[in-house]
């Protein structure tokens, strides 16, 4: 088990968070707000720490290996039998 790092990206539903809250609460523009939110101040893109495990040497995301309670044979967020994301287990004997 270890902490890897992923790019925060302009696109996704982290981002559309963002210009959701920019609307919401009047913070200027939605675009330049997550340009700001996905990069540092040198324009290299911020990071966010993501759980990952071990799997045959290479380091797997978390999310990956997720167990979806309304799903649990779904190996995606994205797979549309998950309608509701609650978690209940991990994929990994380490976990």
């Amino acid at each position: 088990m270890s902490i890897g790092r992923e790019d925060r990206k302009t696109t996704g539903r982290a981002a559309d968070q963002v210009r959701s809250a920019a609307r919401e609460f009047d913070l200027g523009d939605p675009e330049e707000l997550v340009e700001q939110w996905a990069h540092d101040q040198y324009g290299e893109p911020a990071t966010d720490p993501r759980l990952e495990f071990m799997t045959d040497l290479m380091c797997v995301q978390s999310r990956d290996l997720v167990v979806y309670q309304v799903a649990p044979n779904a190996t995606s967020r994205e797979d549309p039998k998950v309608y509701l994301a609650d978690v209940v287990g991990i994929r990994h004997p380490d976990a």
